[in-house]
């Protein structure tokens, strides 16, 4: 069911919280609002779900207009269902009983047929029984999963879901409700200030800032062309350095030519700020000097602070094969996949 926002404001009193905000999410696409606190990713979705109504705009379903400005059809009539950071079960009710808790208008019978499908739908086939002190907190997240599935749904809302579960729980069970929402078809819309969640739930990302998307897009277009420095910014680590346009394939760095290819917008001789990420500085026999600053054991990885020879600092994420220690040298080269250039004025 394809979901719409149009043109949204929506103020708390005076302070005004979303600023135009437009989006669309296709029948069975998962999109996701991606923004710090205070972006107003948490409001539309709020809005979205009735529990907020609209200064202006307007949201549809399946092109049914659910809220505009002086309507807001209740949340009970909207058929979404929402997954709260906390799971939010009933703790006197079985597993099954709370997956059927929404389902009042059904013969029992069939409420319990439902409940323990959707169940096995999130892979708990067989813990119906269960209270929920008696799940773990994923186990419980997949419940509240269910229990939203339940009434087949037009539209499902999920926010910030796995906040309260350890990492790598959260990047398994962020991988096991992706498979699940495609599997069920229905269009998911999640919100999150955890960029990783956002790569790995969503099929489209809206970076927001102050109320309105920065930028709208595949998980693979934010982070490989931003639109501005505050979506560059957020989205993946990384440190802008100083450059100057050379030519059309060429961009001076650091005191190394980096080739690749360059923005039509900018000309030789212009000054441009160069995002490099850890993924661009890599290891080169060849290389510049860098001196080792800090370092983060990542498993596989170490995400190295490196002091290049001229003073600048980069990120480099290199295999934990071998073990560099602060104060430690090595060579270095600046090879971007892709140059991230911004600014563009003459030297």
């Amino acid at each position: 069911m394809q979901l719409q926002l149009d043109n949204l404001f929506h103020s708390y009193g005076s302070q005004a919280v979303l600023r135009g905000l437009n989006l669309q999410l296709e029948s069975g696409e998962i999109g996701c609002l991606l923004g710090p606190s205070g972006c107003g990713k948490t409001t539309a979705l709020r809005c979205v779900a009735g529990f907020e109504s609209l200064d202006s705009g307007e949201i549809k379903v399946g092109g049914v207009s659910l809220s505009r400005k002086g309507f807001t059809e209740p949340p009970e009539r909207r058929q979404i269902g929402m997954v709260f950071q906390e799971a939010a079960l009933l703790p006197h009710l079985t597993a099954s009983d709370n997956v059927a808790f929404g389902l009042q208008g059904l013969p029992v019978a069939e409420r319990r047929a439902r409940a323990e499908e959707n169940l096995a739908m999130v892979g708990l086939a067989g813990v119906g029984e269960h209270y929920p002190h008696e799940l773990s907190g994923g186990q419980q997240q997949r419940v509240a999963l269910a229990r939203a599935l339940a009434p087949h749904p037009r539209l499902i809302l999920l926010d910030e879901p796995f906040a309260n579960l350890d990492v790598s729980l959260r990047q398994r069970l962020g991988r096991e409700v992706r498979d699940i929402l495609k599997s069920a078809g229905v269009t998911t819309l999640l919100v999150t200030h955890d960029q990783y969640e956002a790569f790995m739930l969503a099929d489209t990302i809206g970076v927001m800032r102050n109320g309105v998307i920065a930028q709208w897009g595949t998980p693979h277009e934010i982070y490989h062309h931003p639109v501005n420095r505050d979506v560059a910014a957020f989205v993946g680590r990384g440190v802008f350095l100083e450059g100057v346009v050379r030519s059309a394939d060429t961009v001076e760095v650091a005191g190394v030519v980096v080739h690749g290819e360059v923005a039509a917008q900018h000309h030789a001789g212009d000054t441009v700020d160069i995002l490099l990420r850890p993924d661009d500085v890599i290891e080169d026999a060849e290389g510049q000097v860098a001196t080792v600053k800090r370092r983060a054991f990542r498993g596989a990885t170490i995400v190295y602070t490196l002091s290049l020879h001229n003073g600048e600092a980069v990120y480099a994420s290199l295999s934990a094969e071998t073990d560099y220690p602060e104060g430690a040298s090595l060579r270095v080269r600046i090879a971007p996949a892709h140059l991230v250039l911004f600014g563009g004025g003459a030297v």
